[in-house]
């Protein structure tokens, strides 16, 4: 399954690349301005698990180690941040909601796309899948 641009509606495999050189702004300004959480993948699952698979082979020939990996966990852990409880990720998306900084970017309402779609649908239907997918889980 490949991933959609959302600022072109174009699909990719690996979408960094087609950002960075198409539209000129990266992954972390993608992000925030879609609302993508970090642990959201901008890879589709065969170009993630042929990567995975190469790595495993570098790891297994020796050419990489993952003697590094119990340190940073450890670090990480002692990097004083705690669960996030289910109250804590509704008030992040009420702040969210709230100052909606992706909007000053939208077309004007009764708009078409660069792709002749419907804005205002193409808009609508992304803030149905953002808010299904965005709801934290009890």
């Amino acid at each position: 399954m490949a991933i959609v641009c959302q600022l072109c509606g174009r699909a990719f495999r690996f979408l960094p690349t087609h950002l960075r050189k198409a539209h000129g702004i990266s992954t972390t300004e993608y992000r925030r301005d879609y609302q993508i959480q970090a642990g959201e993948p901008l890879a589709d699952e065969h170009y993630r698990a042929a990567h995975r698979d190469k790595m495993d082979r570098m790891v297994r020939s020796g050419k990489l180690t993952r003697d590094h990996l119990p340190e940073a966990t450890e670090a990480a852990r002692r990097a004083g941040r705690g669960v996030r409880t289910y109250a804590d990720l509704a008030a992040q998306r009420e702040r969210i909601l709230a100052s909606r900084p992706w909007e000053a970017n939208q077309l004007p309402p009764g708009a078409k796309r660069a792709d002749g779609r419907d804005a205002d649908r193409a808009r609508e239907t992304q803030r149905k899948r953002r808010e299904r997918s965005s709801v934290p889980k009890k």
